[in-house]
């Protein structure tokens, strides 16, 4: 209790007028309250102790310690709420996203006034473009955004009823580049790694109140949302071969979604050596609404999806698988294969079935990421060179020739054979030959009339690899003598 007066004299009808002056703070942020303000006659019907600025008088008239009469009054503080929420981000016509966040600033106590500030802590590969807010305070209906010292200020001594609530909407207009734009070009999004979200991540934003002008917030709050963050990734899985000497070039596509939700276009396009020719294309996908179809190149590239939805956090595969023939032997390349890498650190366009696949977040026309993936067909020659004619004890000769396979390829399968074309005063009396074909390691050799060759057993061809093969003909030769 504050004593006001002790034994205070007071005239036949007069009357004392005191008035009382109570300097206090609050502080509902762990200031050792219950940080919850309670405003006057909150839950009761009249104002209690412990409410508001409660304030109870006692008069005691002739000093035995019992009132003979008490008056109490209650009044309230401002008692100030700010709450944010993340809306959207709502991709725009030229590539931007606009991201809305509502702010509710409420009143629980007396007429009060208030400065709101807001502090954007995006990731690092997000910039800002724009900022502008709209609200329904009294004379403060909004306006566009400058940051000052990190900040927007959105209100400035704001005068609010008591028991009131104004209500802001923030748009802020964003781009982002995780392909060299200035950031860490790795997306963080809202509390990854931690365990609420934090400044640095997504579209971290923080909102505080001054309620006092004493530069320290009464109250904060924030909130996140993420931009989608799409990643490519490309695999190139086998070259097989078909009946009808073909090849089925089969590649993988995963669309990775490390943000919120979006859409994308996803275009795809081959790169080939110039002695492959596409004869056919076509996809599978587990995308909703896409699962798949036949391809046609238009401007040098397929298009596998268009603005297609995914969510946050999803991830969408694609399997391509192109049917091509390769023809070494005037076919219109320049009849030299060029294996994936040949000649370069990395593989590149025009090198054995090289193809780019790149995806477009937000309609600009700019891929946000690209993955490329490259395989061979299998590429074999064969070179043959006449090692010498040996004589034998019984006058025949055994002609020796060496056949080097080699493949600058991928991994393939090849039937060889072997034609003679001999004088005709030459009579052919046997035939072998030896290999370091894995599995084929020689024997005898019979002609098959037909076609006169000899024919040795289908041989499958590791990438890279020269085989070679040792061929013997022993022949006469009748000569004559005149």
């Amino acid at each position: 209790m504050w004593t006001l007066a002790n034994d205070q004299a007071i005239a036949a009808n007069g009357t004392h007028t005191y008035t009382l002056v109570v300097n206090v703070s609050m502080n509902l942020n762990g200031g050792g309250g219950d940080d919850q303000y309670t405003s006057c006659g909150e839950g009761t019907t009249t104002p209690q102790p412990g409410q508001g600025l409660y304030n109870l008088t006692s008069i005691d008239t002739n000093n035995d310690g019992t009132p003979e009469d008490t008056d109490d009054a209650c009044g309230d503080l401002p008692a100030l709420d700010v709450e944010k929420d993340f809306v959207s981000a709502a991709l725009q016509a030229n590539g931007t996203y606009n991201v809305t966040y509502t702010i509710t600033v409420s009143n629980e106590g007396g007429a009060g006034q208030y400065d709101l500030k807001d502090t954007p802590g995006f990731d690092n590969d997000i910039a800002i473009n724009s900022a502008s807010f709209t609200s329904n305070a009294p004379g403060n209906g909004g306006s566009a955004l400058t940051l000052v010292a990190g900040m927007w200020t959105l209100a400035n001594d704001q005068a609010i009823a008591a028991n009131g609530t104004h209500t802001y909407t923030l748009v802020v207009n964003v781009s982002m580049n995780l392909n060299g734009g200035g950031g860490d070009d790795q997306y963080t999004s809202c509390g990854e790694g931690t365990t609420t979200p934090q400044p640095g991540q997504g579209l971290y934003n923080l909102t505080s109140i001054d309620t006092n002008n004493d530069g320290t917030p009464e109250d904060t709050d924030d909130a996140c949302g993420d931009l989608p963050a799409l990643q490519v990734n490309k695999t190139f899985v086998n070259a097989v071969l078909q009946g009808n000497g073909t090849y089925n070039v089969t590649y993988t596509i995963a669309v990775s979604n490390e943000g919120g939700a979006g859409q994308y276009d996803l275009k795809d396009t081959p790169g080939f050596d110039n002695d492959i020719a596409i004869n056919s294309a076509s996809f599978t996908s587990n995308a909703p609404g896409n699962g798949g179809g036949s391809l046609t190149l238009a401007g040098g590239m397929w298009t596998l999806a268009n603005d297609q939805a995914i969510a946050a956090n999803g991830t969408h595969t694609y399997t391509l698988v192109v049917n091509v023939s390769m023809n070494l032997n005037g076919g219109g390349g320049d009849d030299q294969y060029t294996s994936c890498g040949e000649g370069t650190t990395t593989p590149q366009p025009g090198q054995g079935l090289y193809n780019l696949t790149s995806i477009d977040t937000n309609n600009d026309g700019t891929p946000e990421d690209t993955d490329d993936a490259c395989g061979d067909l299998p590429a074999l020659q064969v070179n043959k060179t006449f090692v010498n004619a040996v004589l034998q004890g019984n006058g025949t000769y055994n002609v020796t020739y060496t056949i080097a396979v080699s493949n600058e390829g991928g991994a393939g399968q090849y039937d060889l054979k072997d034609t003679p074309g001999f004088d005709n005063d030459i009579a052919i009396n046997s035939a072998s030959f030896t290999s370091n074909a894995p599995g084929n390691g020689g024997g005898a050799l019979t002609l098959v009339a037909a076609c006169g060759h000899w024919l040795t057993t289908r041989q499958l061809r590791p990438t890279a690899r020269t085989l070679y093969f040792g061929c013997k003909c022993k022949y006469e030769l009748e000569r004559r003598w005149w």
